[in-house]
């Protein structure tokens, strides 16, 4: 089912959702890769559980008040029937595309009659980046179980 979701109109070419619930999140979706609009993520949050969201190409770069140009993955509802994305409480969950990768960390919503219009969430590459120049030893490419 959750193929189908994630691929509706396609052949699948990622790996079978276990029973388990249990999904290896691995790899990250490259900031080339997020300049293709519309596919399908999915995200566990504390608040909403699972659900599914389009990400949007349209990378937000709008100046904040510090004269700083922050990076956001914009995340929409999944169809015009589907639940929110995401609700306050959620902020902290992985966004994840359907192959496993990585793509972004959700930190905020911005409402539109009193519903989650969009989502956002800072592009996983920045993420690691980030991590990875602080961390000097950190690595995400280790498997473990």
């Amino acid at each position: 089912m959750l193929d189908k979701i994630f691929w509706p109109d396609e052949t699948p070419v990622a790996p079978v959702f276990p029973n388990n619930g249990l999904f290896r999140i691995h790899g990250i979706v490259t900031e080339a890769d997020l300049t293709t609009s519309g596919f399908v993520v999915g995200k566990v949050g504390q608040t909403t559980g699972f659900t599914f969201g389009r990400y949007s190409s349209h990378l937000d770069a709008c100046t904040n008040e510090a004269g700083v140009q922050p990076i956001e993955a914009l995340i929409y509802n999944y169809n015009n029937t589907s639940n929110d994305f995401s609700e306050p409480g959620d902020s902290g969950s992985a966004i994840f595309a359907g192959d496993g990768r990585f793509v972004a960390l959700l930190h905020s919503g911005e409402y539109k009659n009193s519903t989650t219009h969009v989502s956002n969430g800072t592009p996983a590459y920045f993420v690691v980046e980030q991590l990875q120049a602080r961390y000097t030893d950190v690595n995400f490419d280790q498997h473990t179980c």
